[in-house]
């Protein structure tokens, strides 16, 4: 039975399933004017306020440096902080920071480190914040860790 107005029942015309009925009906899009056809939902107030980009702070005014202290960080483990926080090479040729992960995994500490600048990541461990920290120290120094290189991006775009 076909409905005579398309938009009341079933709304596709056709007696079977058609292809773009068969998508929605498995939840892989939404064509209007198909079986299972659902009106997109309206963004509220808040959702609206969420989605907007906050704007990048002009060099020269104010809040443009970061200002960031290292507290005890910067105090206990000087190559890490300097890991994370050196913008420049002793040449003076910049460099870009490098980045540390940490994660708890069954009792265990591991950091990740990945040092942008060089292209290469290591993970480093301990039973203890301290002894994952001081494997780090370790690692940055060049002793004890096994560095890799970066896995390149995947190309965003069609396959």
């Amino acid at each position: 039975m076909v409905p005579e107005r398309p938009g009341r029942g079933f709304p596709c015309t056709r007696d079977s399933y058609c292809l773009l009925c068969y998508s929605n009906v498995r939840g892989r899009s939404n064509y209007k004017g198909h079986r299972k056809y659902k009106a997109p939902r309206k963004i509220t107030y808040w959702e609206s306020l969420m989605l907007k980009r906050r704007e990048k702070p002009v060099s020269g005014s104010p809040g443009a440096e970061a200002a960031v202290s290292g507290g005890w960080l910067q105090k206990h483990y000087p190559p890490v902080w300097e890991f994370l926080t050196l913008t420049a090479w002793e040449d003076g040729a910049p460099r870009e920071c490098g980045t540390i992960l940490l994660v708890c995994e069954d009792g265990v500490l591991k950091l990740w480190l990945n040092d942008k600048a060089q292209g290469c990541t290591a993970w480093v461990s301990g039973a203890s914040l301290e002894a994952a920290f001081k494997a780090a120290v370790a690692a940055i120094e060049g002793v004890g860790a096994g560095w890799r290189p970066t896995r390149a991006a995947p190309a965003k775009g069609r396959r």
